[in-house]
């Protein structure tokens, strides 16, 4: 794939005085954005910004098998980002897997696919265009379970060489940042929209990461404890989730509820 990058360095384009200007005057859009559509214009741009000439923003919720819950948005070649997702890849992309336990920003070549399963995914993501690439992770902080993780790509090899790409990092991270919380914010919209949840389906989610038990809850609220229990199971039909706990992470995740 190439861009107007192809012939110049990491090294040259992160010496430019007006670099960091250009990635900052991008990523000031991020949170305005209102779409979709808007949100992969603005990657477009901030991926070429940063030198790179592909990208992949991933936000993810990391569970057991099904119960995982990824969310992405390629800026890279269309068959490829295509056979990515029909084929799952996400559920073993080693590079999701070093975002959903790491915040440090580091070049993907630095990490070792193990499985054969990986193998498969590392030589998708190449044909993608992601012979080089940096990974930038981002995280919301205790007590949230949702990951996001920025992939830039080239197609030459050796790109993000380690040297410059400790300056590329800087203007990343925020980047990164940007992106995952403007997903947050989607994600919340989408999901208040969708539900209508109400302010009282809140408040059990809301008892429950107190640690208030059914009875309990029941007892405040002078209901019995079935009932309780009947109104968890169809908030969490309404969320589509298996059970309460994971019904209260999401709030969490998309920011309905503070902890």
């Amino acid at each position: 794939m190439a861009g107007p990058t192809e012939n110049l360095t990491l090294a040259k384009l992160v010496a430019d005085l007006e670099y960091y200007a250009r990635v900052v005057q991008l990523t000031e859009q991020v949170a305005a954005a209102v779409d979709l559509a808007e949100i992969h214009g603005i990657l477009h741009g901030v991926t070429a910004a940063l030198g790179a000439e592909c990208s992949l923003f991933a936000t993810f919720v990391p569970g057991v098998g099904a119960s995982s819950s990824y969310r992405l948005l390629f800026d890279c070649d269309p068959v490829s980002s295509q056979r990515y997702v029909n084929e799952r890849c996400f559920a073993n992309d080693a590079w999701l897997a070093y975002a959903a336990r790491h915040s440090e920003p580091i070049v993907a070549a630095a990490l070792t696919t193990q499985t054969p399963p990986q193998r498969k995914v590392a030589a998708i993501v190449a044909d993608a265009g992601f012979v080089s690439a940096a990974l930038i992770p981002a995280h919301s902080g205790a007590g949230h379970g949702r990951a996001s993780v920025l992939c830039l790509g080239h197609s030459r090899p050796g790109f993000f060489d380690p040297v410059s790409f400790n300056r590329l990092r800087v203007a990343a991270r925020s980047v990164a940042m940007e992106f995952h919380d403007w997903w947050g914010s989607h994600e919340r919209r989408e999901l208040m929209r969708h539900t209508s949840i109400s302010d009282s389906e809140l408040m059990l989610l809301e008892r429950h990461c107190m640690g208030q038990s059914s009875k309990r809850i029941a007892a405040d609220l002078h209901v019995t404890r079935q009932s309780v229990n009947s109104r968890f199971q169809r908030l969490s039909a309404k969320l589509g989730v298996p059970n309460r706990r994971a019904a209260a992470q999401l709030a969490i995740d998309c920011g309905l509820i503070v902890r």
